[in-house]
């Protein structure tokens, strides 16, 4: 996946066990921001690595690894 650790924050964000309403605005919010960071982020490597990000884009899932027996390295 592209982005681990944006991934990451949205779990633990998400699927807290102890939510208030302070909580639940904390992870709206949060939530909100590693979605549109992953989508500026993606802009920035783009823009600096052009093409080759491209590729790598095609290839790599946002999010949701893909679990295949092929090696992702061609």
């Amino acid at each position: 996946m592209r982005h681990p650790l944006y991934a990451a924050g949205l779990v633990i964000f998400t699927f807290s066990p102890h939510i208030t309403v302070n909580g639940l605005v904390i992870t709206v919010l949060a939530d909100l921001y590693f979605l549109f960071g992953m989508l500026i982020e993606e802009r920035r490597f783009l823009r600096i690595f052009g093409d080759q990000y491209r590729e790598y884009m095609k290839k790599v899932p946002r999010m949701v690894p893909r679990f295949s027996h092929r090696s992702p390295v061609s």
